[in-house]
């Protein structure tokens, strides 16, 4: 990276801060054996605490990615399959009916394929046998399909695979995730537990609200395997990366694609483990996160010379528009083409009506009916329900594909009908990479 390619990219950050789209921001790019970070803004406004490429960010989702390596690690040392089903790896999971479904196996959990209604996330306390108990407490997982039909990003998939590397690794998750980074990959800018979060400098957002702040938190420690507790500074997140695309048949085997997604509008496919975001062929491939105030991003490129890899974080409300400004310019400093346009096949249909309906998922329901013009208008409630996805209008792109506009994160998204029945209606709504079937009632 030259000089003023650095000075680019520092400056964007710092004007995002300054304009106050964002509160702190931090960005690490790893290319040919060497890091560069910047960072910018505060990573605590109260104290006027500022970032600094050390500081720590909680990456979200990101972890899955890593979670994702713990279970290969274990699959490559021949102590699991990719096709072993769920309930032989972890026969404890019996008293839900889903998990004891031999249908369903590891891969379809690493790839999101399993059909689960997932995002069952509460709070189970805390302690080294935190995910037993969560899983204890589990009665019931939703089905949305069948194991291997179709893809819809299910959370409580990844603390499941964490509670299989629990029980075949004999180690705690939390155990298993510190050594991983700490000692398979010489890592020690990260934090899981607040005890350490405290003890370096971790980002968190602060909104003002008159004369008090109000923290935006983390979540549930039982939501460890799937993203809410891990913070890493943007160079070792950087690093892990890089150091995951030369780790061989791990890496191989994490990005080989498990399923192809033409109604996505961010991503390919996705692999075991990761998305595919410049082709099937894994040219590039990462995760995203977003828990606390944060949004991360995450992205590999492992045909590059000595495996590139660059992450970004930032807390505030348009972290995810402010990583979108600046990946054209971090993608030409590598040497990377921009992003495939992404341009679904097919005509709008005439008829709008037969898409009109309740669709509903664990902690969510969608309404959609008759909007403005020739537009869907989707109203979401619900408790897991984000309030930013209630009120968009939908217009068609295709029969199964239509673009909204989301103005809290000025961004449009292709929300996307699936399973249609004999008479036009869709049985399943995919929005945000989640499913949501439609509702007995309006089944006739």
């Amino acid at each position: 990276m030259t000089a003023s390619e650095a000075g680019a990219l520092e400056h964007r950050i710092a004007k995002a801060c300054e304009s106050g789209r964002v509160c702190a921001a931090a960005l690490a790019i790893h290319a040919d054996g060497q890091t560069q970070a910047f960072a910018a803004g505060f990573a605590n406004a109260r104290e006027d605490i500022l970032a600094t490429p050390d500081t720590l960010f909680h990456i979200g989702s990101a972890t899955k990615a890593i979670t994702a390596e713990l279970v290969w690690r274990l699959i490559v040392d021949g102590r699991l399959t990719a096709d072993l089903p769920v309930i032989e790896a972890a026969p404890e999971l019996a008293h839900i009916a889903t998990l004891a479904d031999k249908r369903l196996t590891i891969g379809h959990l690493l790839s999101h394929t399993g059909g689960l209604d997932g995002d069952v996330i509460f709070e189970a306390g805390r302690g080294k046998d935190v995910l037993r108990r969560f899983m204890s407490q589990i009665q019931e997982i939703g089905s949305l399909c069948a194991p291997g039909e179709r893809f819809s990003y299910a959370n409580v998939g990844y603390n499941i695979l964490a509670r299989i590397v629990e029980l075949h690794a004999a180690a705690p998750f939390e155990e298993a995730l510190g050594d991983l980074l700490r000692n398979t990959h010489g890592l020690s800018q990260f934090a899981i537990l607040p005890e350490e979060k405290i003890r370096q400098r971790t980002a968190l957002l602060l909104t003002r609200h008159g004369q008090e702040w109000v923290p935006s938190l983390f979540g549930p420690h039982s939501n460890i395997g799937s993203g809410t507790v891990l913070a890493m500074s943007m160079p070792d997140l950087a690093r892990w990366g890089a150091l995951l695309a030369m780790s061989g048949e791990v890496a191989s085997r994490m990005r080989q694609p498990a399923v192809r997604l033409p109604f996505n509008h961010r991503y390919q496919g996705w692999g075991f483990g990761v998305s595919l975001l410049d082709g099937m062929g894994a040219e590039l491939f990462g995760h995203d996160g977003g828990t606390a105030g944060t949004a991360t991003f995450l992205r590999i490129a492992p045909k590059s010379a000595s495996a590139s890899a660059w992450a970004f974080a930032a807390t505030g409300p348009d972290a995810v528009a402010v990583y979108r400004d600046i990946e054209p310019l971090i993608r030409e400093t590598l040497g990377i083409g921009p992003a495939p346009p992404r341009k679904p096949q097919g005509a709008p249909p005439r008829d709008l009506t037969p898409y009109e309906g309740r669709y509903e998922r664990h902690g969510m329901t969608f309404d959609i009916q008759a909007g403005e013009g020739e537009t869907l208008l989707l109203s979401a409630s619900g408790a897991m329900a984000s309030p930013i996805l209630d009120g968009l209008h939908l217009r068609p792109l295709t029969t199964e594909v239509f673009e909204t506009t989301i103005p809290a994160l000025d961004a449009s998204i292709w929300v996307s009908f699936h399973d249609f029945a004999s008479d036009g209606k869709p049985g399943l709504l995919s929005v945000l990479e989640r499913l949501a079937r439609r509702a007995q009632a309006d089944v006739t």
